[in-house]
């Protein structure tokens, strides 16, 4: 499968401008080693 990485800050901006509020990033190890993970804690506002 094929994945495309976005950056951290890109995806809490698309998250704020959308009107969410983040609750929690936290870093998480899914994918391949050489990939660092996140899960995001969103919540509308």
């Amino acid at each position: 499968m094929e994945m495309y990485g976005i950056p951290k800050d890109e995806v809490v901006a698309l998250f704020e401008s959308s009107g969410g509020t983040i609750v929690a990033v936290q870093q998480v190890q899914y994918a391949d080693p050489s990939w660092i993970d996140f899960r995001y804690c969103v919540r509308k506002k």
